[in-house]
């Protein structure tokens, strides 16, 4: 399995042919288009690098998949908490074009995190982040966490992160525990 593969299992983006087949209770593959849209509005994805929409605001952007997945009062009430947190609420007027790419990072790992998604994965989340700014990220995924979402986060760090409750290693299309 490569990590395109796990990424699109995870995302439930196409058709599961390996063992991960439930998620909340449910049979994957029995589900029909409507119940697994259903489904993937309670994921949240964090890619890595610059993922904002250009023609919209940062405050537009983080709050868009919640409202698409109709969890708006929900995303209403996270979204200011989550800019402020990351420490760019004075931004939620901007538009991608205008922020550094940081911002445009810690805007995306705003939206990932809005809305409490039952599901988590966030793609290399603390590169291009500043020690400060990465163990904010870090504190935030332990929080979502706790919260009772599935979190889970690739990285090519060896270290175990603060927070996390287990570690996975994938080589040679395997994923290994320690």
């Amino acid at each position: 399995m490569t990590t395109n593969e796990l990424r699109n299992i995870l995302s439930i983006g196409e058709t599961i042919a390996v063992e991960f087949k439930q998620f909340e209770g449910e049979d994957l593959g029995e589900l029909k288009d409507s119940s697994l849209s259903k489904l993937r509005s309670k994921k949240r994805f964090i890619p890595q690098g610059h993922s904002l929409l250009g023609n919209f605001t940062v405050l537009d952007n983080v709050r868009m998949p919640s409202r698409l997945s109709k969890t708006r009062a929900s995303a209403d009430s996270d979204t200011a908490l989550l800019l402020e947190r990351l420490g760019i609420s004075h931004l939620a007027s901007q538009f991608p074009a205008q922020l550094s790419g940081w911002e445009i990072r810690r805007a995306a790992i705003a939206r990932g995190l809005c809305g409490n998604p039952a599901m988590l994965a966030a793609d290399e989340p603390t590169s291009d982040l500043d020690y400060e700014n990465a163990v904010k990220l870090m504190e935030l995924l332990a929080e979502a966490a706790r919260l009772g979402a599935a979190v889970l986060a690739a990285t090519h760090e060896r270290e175990k992160p603060a927070g996390c409750s287990r570690r996975l290693f994938m080589g040679s299309g395997l994923l290994k525990s320690e």
